[in-house]
């Protein structure tokens, strides 16, 4: 048997990023919710993985870029 890697996600949002983060298995809205405090992360952003939006419901994957972005049209 292997060792079992320790599976991740990286996270960004505005000129914050995170990596290693063991978020694999939740979805976009419980990442969102864990890390609003710690990335100042604005209600209104939608969630960006490997270069596409994707819903809340989204479950995250080893290896996954998720970024928080403002939807187009919203000033700030």
């Amino acid at each position: 048997m292997g060792k079992k890697k320790n599976s991740t996600v990286t996270v960004s949002y505005s000129i914050h990023q995170l990596s290693n983060l063991k978020l694999v298995g939740k979805t976009i809205e419980a990442a969102k919710e864990q890390l609003k405090t710690a990335l100042n992360i604005d209600p209104e952003v939608v969630g960006v993985v490997n270069g596409d939006e994707v819903a809340l419901d989204y479950v995250l994957q080893d290896g996954d870029m998720l970024e928080f972005v403002k939807s187009a049209g919203v000033k700030g």
